[in-house]
């Protein structure tokens, strides 16, 4: 689905799998890649998603892969190392958030002091589920 979406137009695409972590697509490569979710004991799940996207956003925007014309260009171009950096945050906000109660979403200070970042399936190649990939090109 992500390299159909990427297909559409964006070229960032993420599909969040709860506990499980996330899934990206860069467009431009191809690359789809599964990143885990810290582990975390789950409190309260109200308010992740948010936090997630709050996270994935702050981190494009830190990273200079929003904001702006040369941001969108920055973000057309970038890998996966570059893109990667993001998604921990966002993983990391909403490990944060479902970690107490209410849609508590974390100060951007505690997110130095976060749950352990979640590892790429990619790099151990435990889960050939999420093994890395390429999406196939388009053909009409």
């Amino acid at each position: 689905m992500l390299c159909l979406w990427g297909r559409l137009g964006p070229t960032l695409t993420v599909v969040t799998r709860g506990g499980s972590g996330a899934v990206i697509g860069l467009s431009t490569t191809g690359e789809l890649t599964s990143i885990e979710a810290p582990v975390v004991e789950v409190v309260d799940t109200v308010g992740a998603g948010d936090s997630f996207m709050a996270g994935l956003l702050s981190g494009l925007l830190e990273a200079g892969l929003l904001g702006g014309v040369q941001a969108r260009e920055q973000l057309r171009s970038a890998s996966h190392a570059e893109v990667r950096p993001a998604v921990d945050r966002a993983l990391a906000c909403a490990a944060i958030t479902v970690s107490r109660a209410g849609a508590n979403p974390p100060h951007l200070a505690e997110l130095s002091m976060s749950p352990g970042r979640g590892r790429s399936l990619n790099s151990s190649g435990d889960d050939d589920i999420f093994a890395p990939r390429r999406c196939q090109p388009f053909r009409s």
